[in-house]
């Protein structure tokens, strides 16, 4: 026998708590999906946006909002989470009016959607770190001390200068989450850089710097409605 569960429009503020009612996250049935095996809507063997795009048979199960793993262009070395361009939707999934449509029909729904978005690293394809290795960048960093509070565009990346007298040691015995690996690579500028997954995803310095401001933009360009 089916079972019809009420949803409010509006989370209820806590009794707890003097937070406000429009933190509807706090109380919300959130649906995560891995866009690439939810749904193939062109049979090309890969889940793609236009397949999430199923917001009746969603909103029938009394989801609140939608939790999207990343979806973003990628080398795909980590399923995705190593990005390297956090504008541009993979042709895997679709492209960017793809998205646009499907944020646009689950809000006509009444349901929210979350971005998983990677922000602690990115892909070691992203224009930010490839323009890190540059020469110039280098003697930035050399100039800086290595301190983003110095110069915060020559050091969105953790690098590390290297010990003249043990080249091949690196900097720290820190190792990644995935394995008993070093959480340093040598790069080609002969600087360390940190990497807490795969050598491909170096760690950005996100809350410090003015790349912040990027990443806001691209979110807010995302939320607005389409003319």
């Amino acid at each position: 026998m089916p079972v019809t569960i009420e949803y409010p429009d509006t989370a209820p503020t806590s009794q707890h708590s003097k937070r406000p009612a429009t933190e509807w996250w706090r109380h919300a049935v959130v649906y995560q999906i891995y866009t690439r095996s939810f749904y193939d809507s062109n049979a090309d063997g890969n889940g793609d946006l236009n397949g999430i795009q199923k917001m009746d048979y969603l909103k029938y199960l009394g989801v609140d909002a939608i939790w999207l793993n990343p979806f973003f262009l990628s080398p795909w070395v980590d399923g995705g989470y190593d990005v390297k361009s956090y504008h541009k939707v993979d042709p895997k999934f679709g492209d960017n009016e793809d998205l646009r449509r499907l944020i646009d029909i689950a809000h006509s729904n009444d349901i929210n959607i979350i971005l998983d978005l990677v922000i602690n690293h990115t892909s070691d394809q992203h224009p930010w770190f490839l323009r890190a290795l540059k020469h110039d960048m280098k003697k930035r960093r050399e100039d800086s001390g290595y301190k983003s509070t110095v110069d915060p565009a020559a050091n969105v990346y953790v690098f590390h200068p290297e010990d003249p007298s043990n080249p091949k040691k690196p900097p720290n015995n820190w190792l990644n989450f995935i394995g008993a690996y070093p959480a340093w690579t040598k790069s080609i500028t002969g600087e360390w850089y940190l990497h807490r997954f795969t050598p491909q995803q170096p760690v950005s310095r996100f809350p410090k710097l003015a790349c912040k401001k990027s990443y806001q933009k691209n979110s807010k360009a995302l939320d607005q409605p389409k003319n």
